[in-house]
């Protein structure tokens, strides 16, 4: 009998731990997130060297400064060569092959192929295709493994920017919409995270990803 109810102890703190875990607060800034790049993935294989971003974006996207619906994205992009916007790619998402075409991007000048799909591996695998042809490409998470996430990121903007953050308040309501994209550079993340007011001003801070340490800061105007 004490074994007994030595082990529904220990279960029942498991329980209590997980509870606690499942539980964690998200931060009062996420709801007034309108665009976001989470995660970021390369792949190489013989003919091709591939990159990849994760998150979502504001449907009617305006930097007004009101955080509107949103759309997941997974972003797989190809330098700019005269054949690029031949080639398909195709990624299975629970258990279902989706499909779509490269097309040349003028901004980033590189070729672009979206999937509007919400997107949380860590690696994958996709199938390029060009006339006939087919190469499969490993795609990995580039992402340190001490990177903050979403959550982490705008905790620390709080604890560092509590003035800041306080002056978007209106009559206890936050009145601004929050950008918020991690990148790598030389194997190092990096997040960038701007916050929008109603008048077009927006603050922009470059944090380092790993301990959210303010690295630049800038305020832009329209």
């Amino acid at each position: 009998m004490k074994n007994i109810r030595k082990s529904i102890s220990v279960i029942l703190a498991l329980v209590a731990a997980f509870a606690l875990v499942g539980c964690a607060k998200e931060n009062r800034l996420r709801p007034y997130v309108s665009e976001l790049i989470e995660n970021v993935y390369a792949g190489t294989s013989e003919h091709y060297t591939v990159r990849g971003k994760a998150g979502f974006y504001e449907t009617e996207r305006a930097r007004d400064g009101q955080a509107g619906a949103t759309a997941p994205f997974l972003v797989l992009t190809l330098p700019q060569t005269p054949d690029a916007e031949t080639v398909t790619a195709t990624i299975e998402i629970d258990g279902q092959p989706h499909t779509e075409k490269f097309t040349y991007d003028p901004v980033r000048f590189t070729c672009r192929a979206v999937f509007e799909t919400a997107f949380d591996e860590e690696t994958f695998e996709i199938v390029l295709r060009k006339n006939g042809e087919e190469e499969r490409v490993m795609m990995t998470s580039v992402l340190p493994e001490n990177t903050l996430d979403l959550n982490g990121v705008l905790d620390v903007l709080l604890q560092s920017q509590p003035d800041l953050v306080e002056s978007y308040m209106k009559n206890g309501v936050f009145e601004g919409e929050l950008t918020a994209k991690v990148n790598v550079r030389d194997e190092k993340a990096y997040w960038y995270v701007a916050i929008t007011d109603t008048a077009g001003r927006t603050h922009a801070f470059l944090m380092d990803g790993a301990s959210g340490e303010i690295l630049a800061a800038k305020d832009l105007f329209q």
